[in-house]
């Protein structure tokens, strides 16, 4: 009875495991397909990937490891390459995985050297490539211009804006302070 149940819990985690990195049809070698399920096995027990749910490619070839696809941080990019330099059989890593706060850094400069945008400081979110603006912008036409340059930086699928058009309020001044009259 304790087989079966450890034979049912190995499958699920396979079948868990395959949404993680699905395996390719055939392999050239059967060392590359040996490779290939000792990394997805260790990439699917490194669990704050497994939460944040990605999509990777793994392609295995001569001991060679490829990584694409994106993950959430770019601690998160450094480690998955770790833990597949680490194993045995990896001669090489070519970790071509794109972190989400990469792209963040890549908008925030495309903005940053627009002489109209940089200094409005507007948020900058990503989830998978997917790019959230928000902020206050002073005129309409600053926001095409936001979305363009969002859409130029690399590794960006998408824009969506949440951005609001606001006139610039002056600030309150305080009035002038009444002239004292000095007494003689």
């Amino acid at each position: 009875m304790l087989g079966s149940v450890t034979h049912v819990a190995a499958a699920k985690e396979q079948e868990l495991a395959e949404q993680l990195v699905a395996a390719p049809e055939h392999f050239e070698r059967e060392e590359d397909k040996r490779l290939f399920l000792s990394v997805r096995r260790e990439l699917w027990e490194y669990e704050p990937l497994r939460a944040s749910r990605p999509t990777l490619e793994l392609e295995v070839h001569h001991g060679t490891v490829r990584l694409g696809g994106r993950v959430r941080t770019l601690a998160m990019k450094e480690i998955v390459g770790y833990i597949c330099q680490r194993l045995d059989g990896v001669g090489v890593v070519r970790n071509e995985l794109i972190s989400d706060t990469e792209v963040v850094r890549n908008v925030a400069d495309a903005l940053a050297i627009d002489e109209a945008l940089g200094p409005l400081c507007l948020i900058v979110d990503v989830r998978g490539g997917v790019v959230t603006l928000s902020g206050d912008l002073p005129d309409s036409a600053l926001e095409r211009r936001a979305l363009d340059a969002a859409l130029s930086a690399l590794g960006v699928l998408d824009v969506v804006s949440n951005l609001v058009v606001r006139r610039p309020q002056r600030p309150t001044t305080a009035p002038a302070p009444k002239a004292v009259l000095a007494s003689a």
